[in-house]
């Protein structure tokens, strides 16, 4: 029988209802299946941290070492003549015999040596294992988090509904910030311990707080596919993911758990909220879209306090989208009122009312409103990181905080994808163009001149150009693609062009102001070069198919092979980064921090320089007087001071106040004053008085009985156990701690009050207030108007002093102690300069020069070439091995350091130092190992896993400090 006409309609349409159904679900399951590959890449990348795979390397390479070191000693002995060269490969030649013919028992001993190295970089408790987190902050949050598991908020305690942090500024507290990080490690704790029975919860706290980042950049990965995917292809999407999930700066700066995932994350979701938005022609669906974008920036205000970056981006991309057309609408002679019956206009002031509604609504409700209208003034506090004085004359900490420190723009293009994927990136900002590009005359010279103006970007020359210039040329080629191709666009291409320009500028201006910013620019370089590469892929696939005839498969596999060659070497970065990732914290810290936890009142304080007081938190369970969330504060300067000074007095003054009140005592003398400099010149004399003398200078200067006894209870109080910790990592940054703790207040008032005076006016100030002549205040007053940077100011107010070598290799030679030190102190021409030794003579009757002598060498490719003898300026000596440091000053003294040599038990120790370093507090607990000292008491010492020294001192308040205050 025939079916009839309608039949057949009829099965027609459910055959293509039932292939477009088919076409769905085809799609859906690859998208879900590009999706778990993506986060399958992720997690083999993220998770390589939590093994620390890159032991097995260290171990190999040190038992190599060690059969290396033995075999050398062996044919040093057999053969002592030989050439180094020929020695050489005598030893290489021995070690690949034995260990050929040791397989067996050298793999033994990497294994072991390997197991043993992760043992000292985890955390076991009760048969639970966990590598320890990777940085310093993620303490700071995993404290918090667990006050969240254990209480149900994050706070130590609430002063009249304010959260507090008990443990910072000791003995006071401070109120804390809330944010977002700790509930999400609360959230996957209560996720994990689900799943993990009967686990120790401070394992299963660290657990999560390593998974919230990884968790994270799964997400993150995502979100970056599909913003990439939605401008170009899935190809795009796939390579910003990759490139997005591998960035080493984003592995480095978000692997262990601290908060800068979220700053990868939110940004990605805010803008795909609004892509979406932007693309869609549903006025509800946009709407919606739009909200959820805005309730995004919210949570990202919970989350950091710079989330109004990517709010400011949108807004400023959607304003520069209105202006272009109402430029549009100037140049075709239309009447500027009529823009606003055109809907593109209306569609983009709507996106921008709701988007902006929705984002001030959630971010007053999450953090507030005061919070809210830092989008307006965030932008500007970029110059504020560098500031060398505040204009309360302490100083600005953060100008040494590492993470803080400027950028170039090298380096900014070398951290956020390297030249050749910030080529492709700035190559992506006009993704638009190559999507229609057409071979013609016009397209072809308008793509030459797009390449060109970025290659110059990124020579050698582009690259020394001026920040401001060099983003003046970056915005060329999208302005004139905009120009000559603006009318073909769709609103979502160029409004999203636009974010990519408005995107690589700010996030670039962010970097050149702090190193840390970088990491707000790697999203945007691997989106951008994704979709650049995607686009890019289509073209040259079509082209070479179309001119060349060769068949379609072939040129895509031909294509995705060079695109995976090109991808080999970040892949490789991104994994190689994160293999070699591993905790900053080790068992020798944990073991050190856990042994004053048990043997310490609760109300004990550490005092160390600032870094790790987010360690010294949450391992030993103790207050602090500085960490990294109060760093920048006048304690630091006061911290400073106590490391830096030569008077074990003015130290134990210093600590003694901080430990009664923190910068209290200084806040109620200054109520007086207002005179941040004539306070604190109070408050040196009053921390190495006596209670009683200190009560006689407070009333000397005006002070009534209530307010001195107030001062007193900040000063000379009865303070709490004390532990202060010196360890390796301070040599390094006793530049650092040494500046601010050399910190001239007399300077920093100058700069602040007489660089914008006249001489005239600027020497009156100068001659009433310290007395100046004429001339130092001439002198003076020219010196600061040379002051033309905040660095120059900085070492202007307070220098930069170091530590340039230590020995303990000292021979006691009877009538001489030689000290030997094979230092390199740089070079002179080829030759490289090598402090080798010190000759101190015990003789009597031998002048100042002849009793000391710096030994100097001058090598060549190895080869000792020349010698000459210095004499230090100041050398610092004890040969007794108690009493103090003597100090001889020489005249005749070219070398400008100073030399410290002292009998400590029964042998000598030298080091050589800037004079303000010499005979510091930290010279005599770490490198004379508290010789010399008195309120110094060793309470324990400890050596990890990289080498570094930690040394623990209990503060002994009785010696010499009877007289306290109640």
């Amino acid at each position: 029988m025939k079916k009839s006409k309608h039949e057949y309609e009829k099965h027609d349409e459910v055959a293509l209802d039932f292939s477009k159904l088919k076409s769905f679900f085809s799609n859906k399951l690859a998208l879900i299946f590009l999706a778990m590959l993506i986060v399958i890449f992720v997690l083999y990348i993220r998770l390589q941290p939590l093994s620390l795979n890159i032991t097995d390397d260290w171990a190999k390479s040190s038992v190599h070492n060690f059969y290396r070191n033995t075999l050398a000693d062996a044919i040093n002995q057999q053969y002592p003549n030989l050439p180094s060269a020929n020695k050489d490969a005598l030893i290489d030649k021995n070690l690949e015999a034995f260990l050929k013919e040791n397989q067996q028992q050298v793999q033994t001993d990497i294994q072991q040596t390997a197991a043993s190295y992760k043992s000292r970089l985890q955390y076991v408790r009760n048969g639970e294992t966990q590598t320890f987190l990777g940085d310093l902050d993620s303490y700071y949050y995993l404290r918090q988090a667990k006050n969240f598991v254990t209480t149900g908020d994050t706070c130590d305690e609430r002063r009249d509904g304010v959260c507090y942090d008990s443990y910072i500024v000791a003995p006071i507290g401070a109120s804390a910030v809330m944010l977002l990080h700790p509930y999400a490690i609360g959230i996957m704790y209560h996720i994990v311990s689900f799943l993990s029975v009967d686990a120790d919860q401070d394992v299963l706290l660290m657990r999560s707080s390593f998974l919230v980042p990884v968790v994270l950049a799964v997400l993150s990965a995502l979100l970056a596919f599909l913003i990439a995917k939605k401008a170009s292809n899935t190809l795009g999407g796939i390579l910003a993911a990759v490139l997005v999930t591998v960035s080493p700066i984003v592995i480095s700066r978000t692997s262990g758990s601290d908060t800068d995932t979220w700053n990868i994350f939110f940004p990605l979701l805010v803008v795909w909220l609004f892509f979406e938005a932007l693309s869609t022609p549903h006025l509800k669906k946009k709407i919606v879209l739009l909200v959820l974008s805005g309730l995004s920036v919210g949570f990202f205000s919970f989350a950091w306090g710079g989330w109004w970056y990517i709010f400011d981006f949108l807004i400023v991309a959607t304003l520069a989208y209105l202006v272009y057309k109402l430029f549009i609408f100037i140049t075709e002679r239309k009447q500027i009122k009529h823009a606003l019956k055109d809907k593109r206009i209306t569609d983009s002031l709507l996106m921008l009312v709701v988007f902006f509604v929705a984002a001030g609504i959630f971010v007053t409700l999450f953090t507030g409103f005061s919070n809210f209208t830092t989008f307006f003034v965030g932008p500007l506090g970029f110059k504020s990181l560098d500031i060398a004085t505040h204009a309360d004359l302490w100083p600005n900490i953060f100008t040494t905080v590492a993470e803080l420190n400027p950028a170039n723009i090298p380096s900014v293009v070398g951290q956020s994808g390297g030249t050749l994927f910030f080529f492709l990136a700035l190559m992506g900002g006009t993704y638009w163009f190559m999507k229609r590009f057409s071979f013609s005359l016009k397209d072809s010279l308008v793509l030459v001149f797009i390449v060109l103006v970025n290659i110059i970007l990124l020579s050698s020359f582009g690259l020394q150009l001026q920040s401001m210039t060099f983003f003046v040329i970056l915005t060329i080629p999208i302005i004139i693609t905009v120009l000559l191709y603006g009318k073909t666009l769709e609103d979502s291409e160029l409004k999203f062009s636009l974010l990519l320009l408005i995107w690589f500028l700010g996030t670039m201006y962010a970097s050149l102001s702090g190193v840390r910013f970088i990491l707000l620019l790697a999203p945007i370089v691997g989106i951008s070069a994704g979709i650049f590469l995607a686009t890019l892929y289509v073209k040259v696939k079509d082209a070479l198919s179309s001119f060349m005839n060769l068949k379609g498969w072939l040129v895509s596999v031909l294509l995705l092979v060079v695109i995976a060659l090109l991808l080999l070497q970040p892949v490789k970065a991104g994994y190689q980064t994160s293999k070699s990732f591993v905790p900053s914290i080790s068992s020798g810290w944990v073991n050190s921090l856990q042994i004053i936890e048990e043997n310490s009142q609760s109300n004990a304080i550490i005092n160390s320089w600032w870094d790790f007081g987010h360690w010294f938190k949450y391992w030993a369970d103790r207050r602090v007087t500085l960490d990294g969330v109060t760093q920048n504060s006048p304690q630091a300067q006061w911290l400073g001071r106590m490391i830096q000074t030569s008077s074990e007095h003015e130290a134990i003054g210093i600590m003694r106040m901080l430990d009664c009140g923190s910068n209290t005592a200084f806040d109620e003398v200054n109520k007086k004053y207002q005179d941040t400099e004539l306070s604190i010149r109070l408050l040196n004399k009053l921390i190495v008085a006596t209670a009683e003398e200190a009560e006689i200078i407070l009333a000397d200067e005006g002070f009534n009985a209530a307010a001195t006894q107030k001062v007193l209870s900040y000063t000379h109080c009865n303070p709490p156990e004390n532990y202060f910790i010196t360890s390796s990592d301070m040599i390094g940054k006793a530049s650092v701690w040494a500046h601010f703790g050399l910190w001239s207040f007399e300077r920093a008032y100058l700069v602040n009050n007489i660089k914008e005076k006249t001489l005239q006016e600027a020497t009156v100030i100068m001659k009433e207030r310290y007395g100046y002549d004429e001339e130092t205040a001439k002198r003076t007053y020219f010196e600061v108007q040379g002051l033309t940077s905040d660095p120059e100011t900085n070492a202007w107010i307070s220098p930069w002093p170091g530590y340039i070598t230590s020995t303990k290799n000292c021979i006691d030679a009877n009538t001489s102690v030689i000290c030997t030190y094979n230092a390199g102190l740089g070079s002179n021409g080829q030759q490289q300069v090598v402090l080798e030794a010190l000759n101190f003579s015990l003789s009597q009757g031998k002048s100042a020069n002849e009793s000391v002598q710096l030994l100097l060498g001058a090598y060549q490719n190895g080869i000792k070439v020349g010698g000459s003898v210095m004499i230090p300026s100041t050398i610092y000596f004890n040969t007794e091995g108690y009493g103090e440091l003597q100090e001889l000053n020489l005249p005749s003294g070219t070398f400008a350091y100073a030399v410290v040599l002292a009998k400590v038990d029964d042998g000598y120790v030298s080091v050589i130092a800037d004079k303000a370093l010499a005979t510091s507090l930290f010279t005599k607990l770490y490198y004379l190992d508290g010789a010399y000292t008195e309120h110094f008491e060793k309470f324990h010492e400890e050596s990890t896993v990289f080498g570094d020294r930690i040394v623990v001192w209990k503060v002994n308040w009785d010696v010499n400090w009877n007289e306290t205050a109640e």
